[in-house]
């Protein structure tokens, strides 16, 4: 007999397949947001550095180089980017990427929903409830977070299986799904989990305490080790993304404004009864009050949802009560500025580094999803009432004929000041009855075609359920018919409300595209190695690619001076930036960063640099005077603080081509001669990410100036023999050296990395003590 896990894992696979068809079965790609603007270039590159056998720690390519480990939106260390090394399209591994999380959610949801006792029908439908939920599906447009909340299920599973076991073994095995999500996800996703886990751990205590109270201490020393462990394997990637936190713009933590930025409205509730209400990704008619689709989606099914309502019956277990009494919590931290006490609550420490509270609703997408299986099982040992179908009879008749009845003049005429009524004409205009031409091309969706508006999915879907569920109480069919049909219903909502209908897709060329600007730089030319680019292009996915902006200078190994706006971003670059913005200090600004082209896809201001290149579309600006990425200079200026060095490099008798600014009171000012002797010779003779040897030969001792970040972790060596980074024209780096020549090497190892190896070299090695003591029959357990 087949295993019923296996077919219920078949059928998630199968799930998957049917919401994603155009990526399988045509050459069709996921590519909007943040996937083309930072995760799809990030993974190629950190893919093609694994398999040169380097560790991707740096992206010499924008930023004036970033330490791309540290910033954590690729997820370098996560296992499961083994996708982007198959021998595959990459943009077929992206496909891969983003299913195998689908599956993973849903069949980890169903494993956690038989932890808890449920029945396997009632496991499978929280399944597709969450891993095809609204948060899932229209997250992946910002793939790490997507990632990072499909481990959820897992991460709670294994806290809850410690809890059953109570052995300490159990708990260092269950470490691994925290310590994998927090490799592959933004930090905001991983401590929503913590908060939850430990809410659901202190619960549990507080229920064992009065009987128990040695279980209970020993409960939360589990937890404990589980949640120390999980710390323990990840802090490779923990350790260097906390210090670069603390130089980042995060240092200080947010302002209320920014934390609140994209706060769920109570309002958008409604959008668990009505998929796409307010409009998506796809259809590009987003008409919400606030934020975008992608942070307010909600969509759990009309099945599960009504589920939920109906698990009220079983409040008396202690874990459906406490899923109810979480429930409104999380709302209400995902409202955010909606919320009473809002400035106070999100103001705590730790939630003041997270913007976006909508967010939040991944757990409450979880929370509908279990309470949905504990009301489905409830249903098949009660049927509902004659009164509550009743009453949903009634629900669904007075929407279907609100729909129908009350134009949107009307409430224009009755309302005519409020939001709500200015909200209601626009869905009205645009989403509720119009017909979406979409989907035409589609593979699955265009058979069903008026179904994805959301006026008739909630009608034709809604009144299905009611008819399912007054047949079963009729006994009209048995209750294993009734499970299939609960199944059947549940499955075609998802895949009609999730995957290709909320999310764009375009033909797998798309990442291939040059725009004639850019292929103008692409040419062989002896320069290009040692210059920098500076990228405008940031309002379309298109534009980006096109115009190599955000991330997407990593995809060709260009050198860039932009990038995409991290949350992240150091501080020095940015006051830098800031410093020198306007036309009174373009120039240096440009020479400062090694900038030699800039490509923009407008015209440039009072022509302050010569045009390279024009087109209808694009243009390509070259600075002839641009500073070599390397240089070597004579003489030093000494400041005793940042605000000095900008004070200095703003003035007029500054030179950057002879002189170098330096943050630091023991540098010497070797020489005199402010002229360039260009008999001396320097030269990159290697260029690697985290590896550059440079060859010199001074006539008289000067310094070496490297036009990147400088930044901890970076170490330099003047012919085999260790010598000080300093602190450079604010944001750079440089080195002392005598004349003569010399062979320098600068090379990337942070501390940060290296205590993180350890640490987690010390988790993995108590976690198989733990089950080989186990295995040699030891009674550690007992303590």
């Amino acid at each position: 007999m087949i295993n019923r896990n296996f077919l219920a894992l078949l059928f998630f696979i199968l799930t998957a397949i049917l919401a994603f068809p155009e990526l399988f079965f045509q050459s069709q790609t996921l590519f909007t947001g943040d996937l083309a603007q930072i995760h799809y270039p990030l993974k190629v590159f950190a893919a093609e550095q694994w398999r040169s056998g380097h560790v991707p720690l740096w992206n010499p390519h924008v930023l004036l180089g970033f330490p791309m480990l540290a910033e954590g939106q690729v997820g370098v260390l996560y296992p499961f980017n083994f996708f982007f090394l198959l021998p595959i399209p990459t943009y077929f591994a992206l496909t891969l990427f983003v299913t195998f999380h689908c599956i993973l959610a849903s069949f980890s949801t169903y494993i956690l929903a038989r932890l808890l006792g449920r029945s396997y029908a009632s496991a499978i439908i929280s399944g597709l409830s969450f891993g095809f939920s609204g948060f899932i599906m229209a997250q992946i447009v910002n793939l790490n977070i997507m990632s990072g909340g499909s481990w959820l299920p897992l991460v709670f599973a294994g806290v809850i299986y410690t809890l059953q076991q109570k052995r300490w073994s159990v708990a260092a095995g269950c470490s691994l799904p925290l310590a994998l999500q927090i490799l592959t996800s933004q930090p905001q996703i991983v401590f929503y989990t913590v908060l939850f886990i430990l809410g659901y751990t202190f619960w549990h205590t507080w229920l064992t305490l009065r009987q128990q109270p040695a279980q209970a201490y020993r409960d939360l020393a589990l937890v404990g080790l589980l949640l120390l462990l999980s710390l323990m394997l990840s802090s490779p990637q923990l350790l260097s993304s906390w210090e670069l936190k603390n130089l980042s713009l995060r240092a200080e933590g947010l302002s209320y404004n920014e934390i609140v930025i994209s706060s769920l409205p109570p309002l958008y509730w409604l959008t668990l009864l009505f998929p796409s209400l307010l409009g998506n990704e796809v259809n590009s008619k987003y008409v919400g009050l606030g934020g975008n689709f992608n942070e307010m989606s909600l969509y759990v099914g009309l099945l599960p949802l009504l589920m939920v309502v109906v698990s009220w019956r079983e409040r008396r277990h202690k874990f459906v009560l406490f899923l109810w009494l979480i429930l409104p919590i999380i709302m209400l931290l995902a409202a955010g500025r909606y919320m009473p006490l809002a400035e106070i609550i999100l103001s705590w420490p730790l939630f003041n580094l997270f913007r976006i509270t909508a967010r939040w609703s991944l757990i409450s997408q979880l929370v509908f999803a279990l309470l949905a299986a504990w009301g489905l099982d409830s249903c098949l040992r009660q049927p509902l009432s004659r009164q509550m179908l009743g009453g949903l009879i009634i629900f669904w008749l007075i929407i279907t004929l609100s729909f129908i009845f009350v134009p949107h003049s009307f409430l224009a005429t009755a309302f005519p000041e409020t939001k709500f009524t200015h909200l209601w004409q626009a869905l009205y205009q645009y989403n509720l009855f119009e017909v979406p031409h979409y989907y035409h091309d589609r593979l699955i969706l265009s058979w069903l075609n008026g179904g994805l508006m959301p006026q008739s999915a909630f009608v034709t879907r809604f009144g299905a359920i009611i008819g399912l569920l007054i047949i079963y109480s009729t006994r009209y069919i048995n209750q294993f018919h009734f499970k299939i049909a609960a199944i059947t219903l549940t499955l075609i909502d998802v895949v009609l409300s999730g995957g290709t209908a909320i999310n764009p897709i375009t033909t797998a060329t798309f990442w291939q595209q040059q725009s004639p600007a850019v292929q103008t730089l692409l040419q062989p030319a002896p320069h290009v190695n040692r210059y920098r680019i500076f990228s405008t292009a940031d309002n379309t996915d298109q534009e980006v690619i096109m115009g190599l902006g955000q991330y997407f200078p990593t995809f060709y190994h260009i050198s860039a001076a932009s990038g995409y706006k991290t949350p992240l971003l150091l501080q020095r670059h940015q006051k830098f930036l800031t410093a020198l913005a306007g036309n009174k200090y373009l120039f240096l600004a440009l020479s400062l960063t090694s900038t030699r082209w800039v490509i923009m896809n407008s015209k440039l201001e009072q022509h302050l640099l010569p045009l390279l290149y024009e087109d209808t579309a694009w243009r390509v600006y070259e600075n002839p005077h641009a500073l070599p990425r390397a240089l070597v200079v004579h003489k030093a200026m000494l400041a005793e603080s940042s605000e000095q060095v900008l004070a200095f490099l703003q003035q007029d008798m500054f030179d950057p081509r002879s002189t170098v600014v330096l943050e630091t009171t023991l540098a010497q000012n070797n020489s005199k001669n402010d002229e360039i002797n260009h008999s001396e010779k320097m030269e990159i003779t290697r260029d690697d990410p985290t590896s550059i040897e440079i060859e010199v030969d001074l006539l008289t001792p000067g310094y070496l100036v490297l036009l990147d970040n400088y930044y901890p972790g970076w170490t330099a060596t003047v012919d085999g023999t260790p010598t000080p980074i300093l602190h450079a024209n604010y944001f750079a780096r440089a080195i002392s050296l005598p004349l003569g020549y010399h062979t320098i090497h600068f090379n990337y190892w942070p501390r940060s990395f290296q205590l993180g190896l350890m640490l987690s070299a010390t988790g993995w090695v108590i976690i198989v003590g733990l089950n080989l003591l186990k295995l040699k029959g030891v009674r550690y357990d007992s303590i």
